[in-house]
């Protein structure tokens, strides 16, 4: 992926320390990445209940096989990525990228990367979507193509709205806009809150002929 060098300038000049430690080169270092990493038990993402693999439990009427997260949405977490949404924080995207790579397992070569994609009027208030940078570093480092298979039919607000309402709300938000027909699916995304936006993705693409897809967000906040 390109980068504009103005980009690499403010990268420079504002990401100089660790954003949770203070002390070495940021916006994460690789020290902290363990920080974020702290919720490493395969529970289900639904329910959490333990589960083998973080897979979903079969009881659940889910779109998704399995989920990963790289931490409870609190603390470093929740701060990061409120700095990368209102500090137009592109660095830390992908930095996030690269801690959530590091708790995958192995996917075969021809799974596919995609970025559940951001409502436009906020990629036009933040300059970029933080969901396919996010996606893209995580491609590139474990090997797999990132493709932007999703696309919004519209702006949903879901502020407020219980965990029914956010469902039907995202039940046709999003289309597909490549061939995913017999492709195996990694989701990314920042959080999982109720679990609408994620399902709602995973269940466009499963319609479109994904034959599976996982997920995986940098942080878990499901509502009771």
């Amino acid at each position: 992926m390109i980068i504009n060098p103005l980009e690499q300038l403010v990268t420079l000049l504002t990401f100089i320390k660790c954003h949770i430690c203070q002390m070495r080169e940021g916006p994460i270092c690789e020290l902290c990445v363990d920080v974020l990493a702290a919720d490493t038990e395969s529970r289900c993402y639904i329910c959490n209940k333990l589960t083998k693999q973080n897979r979903v439990c079969s009881g659940h009427k889910s779109a998704l096989r399995r989920a990963w997260w790289l931490g409870a949405y609190s603390g470093p977490p929740k701060e990061l990525i409120a700095a990368m949404k209102l500090g137009r924080g592109r660095a830390i995207a992908r930095s996030f990228g690269r801690a959530c790579a590091g708790i995958l397992p192995y996917f075969p070569p021809d799974t596919l990367v995609v970025p559940v994609s951001t409502a436009p009027q906020r990629i036009r208030r933040r300059g970029f979507d933080q969901s396919t940078l996010i996606a893209r570093s995580l491609a590139a480092e474990i090997g797999l193509s990132a493709q932007a298979a999703l696309a919004r039919r519209s702006n949903v607000d879901q502020i407020g709205k219980n965990r029914i309402e956010r469902i039907k709300q995202m039940q046709t938000t999003f289309r597909t806009t490549n061939l995913v027909g017999g492709k195996s699916i990694l989701l990314v995304d920042d959080i999982i809150t109720t679990g609408a936006t994620i399902e709602a993705a995973a269940r466009c693409l499963r319609d479109a002929g994904a034959v599976r897809v996982d997920a995986v967000v940098v942080a878990r906040h499901l509502l009771k």
